[in-house]
């Protein structure tokens, strides 16, 4: 009989890797921008393209270093149950990227699991991050790339008998009304909120800029501007994340 997710999960030293959804998230970035980097880093080299066309190559193989490197820690997570405890490599809460070298690799008796708190959060689509409490530090792992990620928090809460909450990091004050000072937002929270609107209204100019020029531009400057346009809309797509920016806790 085929093992289904649950079965795999819930039997003793199964190992659980990230795949799925937020691979593709990774895959599709660098299958786009390497091939795109490499040719025009090419084309200005070969003195067929102008300094504008050489940084945005240099740009884009930069781009996809980091994504790959990015996907590499990614798929080297895993989280592997047994009779005894949990043996995980994944990123310690706070973590802001999650690059191989990022990982921790540890192994944690039930006894030493304290909870696994659930963040639910809007931001690229409803998402729900995962939040490992130990006696040696918390740990996180994601929905998008944990496929039945709750059958697996599920096994941990059955396994260890800790506890579980969930928070919607969308209404943070709707968390504790008995204590609203935990919901505040800190100030870097703010300060990369704040960043975020001041790119998003710059980017919104230059695009709007862009966006003229292709429509009553000569043939030469459309061709600058539809090169702008795409590096603002990369920005724009950073600037709405920095916007949505609360740190996970």
């Amino acid at each position: 009989m085929e093992e289904t997710p649950r079965n795999a999960a819930s039997r003793t030293g199964a190992a659980y890797y990230p795949h799925g959804a937020m691979v593709l998230v990774f895959v599709i970035p660098l299958v786009l921008f390497l091939p795109l980097g490499l040719l025009m880093l090419g084309l200005g080299m070969a003195g067929k393209g102008d300094s504008v066309t050489m940084a945005f190559g240099i740009f884009f193989l930069l781009f996809s270093t980091v994504v790959l490197l990015m996907l590499m820690g990614y798929r080297s997570q895993y989280l592997r149950i047994g009779e005894d405890g949990l043996s995980i490599r994944l990123p310690p809460l706070g973590n802001k990227t999650v690059f191989p070298w990022a990982l921790r690799n540890l192994t944690i008796r039930w006894s030493d699991v304290r909870a696994v708190d659930v963040k639910g959060r809007e931001l690229g689509g409803r998402q729900r991050v995962y939040v490992l409490r130990t006696n040696a530090g918390d740990y996180v792992y994601f929905w998008p790339q944990w496929p039945d990620a709750n059958i697996v928090t599920e096994e941990i809460l059955r396994r260890s008998n800790a506890t579980t909450s969930f928070q919607d990091m969308n209404h943070p004050a709707d968390l504790d009304p008995a204590n609203p000072n935990a919901a505040k937002s800190s100030g870097g929270e703010r300060f990369l909120r704040g960043c975020g609107l001041v790119m998003t209204i710059a980017l919104g100019v230059m695009a709007g800029c862009a966006v003229l020029v292709l429509i009553f531009g000569t043939p030469e400057d459309r061709w600058g501007a539809g090169k702008a346009l795409l590096f603002v809309m990369l920005g724009l797509a950073a600037a709405h994340g920095l916007r949505r920016y609360r740190t996970i806790r």
